[in-house]
């Protein structure tokens, strides 16, 4: 019959190497074709009920939906459903409260993933000459921090000086150590560190319009005409980065644009200027596969020069 095909199919599978937990010699436990024990029914049934009991779905034991336990009585599933968000809510802010003592105390610092990501690729180590060429807010600053373990040098320039106190006030934080706060144009800074750093992080003033997902606001200031003017400042920003980075060096140009006037063109416009760069690794995110906010990152390399 019905229940009979139920057992067989669900409650025998699941104990095929458990032969040691039911007791062989029950009146109620049955031979299986394939010669292995199954469960007594009324043990299984019992540990159905258990299972599904303690989740807030008490079985009735009525005949037709034994692998459940029973039916569930009107209202059960509704409440064991709103019992489930609430401890999730609940979960959630605990979460969202320990996030955020950890971030005042300067135990973590929370990004975006495209955001978190550059720092990553760029990989830098202990020891290096770290160049953060547009560093405020902080962010990526404090995670290149971490990866040189608070060793080598890190200079943090950011040319405007609102945005200074927020870059600041991340580093010292975050307890880093090991850095250096300037505050000057790519192309002055270019002059005094001609091919000096082991790696460079230029994450470009853009556009913006990859995060206008999560700020609808940014729609009242974006325009063509200031995307178009963002990719002048971001030619100037790469040539200067490039000078500044010694041979065998690494660059990584990032955006929160998925514009490809800011990333794409600006890459290859680079690489006909400089045909020793490498580029290595390059990621578009658009918002609207999933990925968080929109961005871009380039890794490009300036091969070592051979020696003659």
């Amino acid at each position: 019959d019905g229940d009979e095909h139920h057992d067989t199919k669900h409650g025998t599978d699941f104990y095929d190497h458990g032969s040691a937990f039911f007791d062989s010699s029950s009146s109620d436990a049955t031979d299986r074709a394939d010669g292995k024990r199954r469960m007594p029914r009324h043990q299984e049934r019992q540990l159905n009920m258990d299972t599904f009991g303690a989740e807030g779905v008490q079985g009735n034991n009525r005949r037709g939906n034994r692998r459940y336990g029973g039916r569930p009585e009107p209202g059960d599933v509704a409440r064991m459903r709103a019992g489930l968000e609430e401890q999730l809510a609940a979960r959630d802010e605990a979460t969202a409260s320990m996030v955020a003592a950890a971030q005042d105390v300067g135990a973590l610092h929370r990004q975006e993933l495209c955001s978190m990501l550059p720092p990553l690729v760029l990989a830098p180590r202990a020891g290096d000459a770290v160049l953060d060429l547009c560093a405020a807010p902080g962010g990526k600053a404090t995670q290149i921090a971490a990866r040189m373990h608070n060793s080598g040098l890190l200079i943090a320039n950011e040319i405007q000086h609102k945005r200074i106190p927020a870059l600041v006030g991340n580093l010292e934080r975050c307890g880093v150590v090991n850095y250096a706060l300037t505050r000057a144009p790519g192309a002055m800074l270019a002059r005094y560190f001609h091919n000096y750093f082991d790696r460079i992080l230029l994450d470009a003033p853009c556009s913006g319009d990859g995060i206008l997902c999560k700020n609808k606001k940014m729609l009242r200031y974006w325009s063509v005409a200031d995307a178009r003017h963002q990719a002048q400042q971001q030619k100037g920003l790469l040539r200067a980065a490039f000078h500044m980075l010694r041979p065998g060096g690494f660059l990584v140009y990032s955006t929160c644009s998925i514009e490809p006037q800011e990333n794409e063109e600006r890459i290859a416009a680079l690489l006909r200027r400089c045909p020793g760069l490498v580029e290595i690794e390059t990621r578009l995110f658009l918002p609207h596969r999933g990925e968080g906010d929109g961005g871009y990152y380039s890794l490009l390399c300036n091969p070592a020069k051979k020696e003659s």
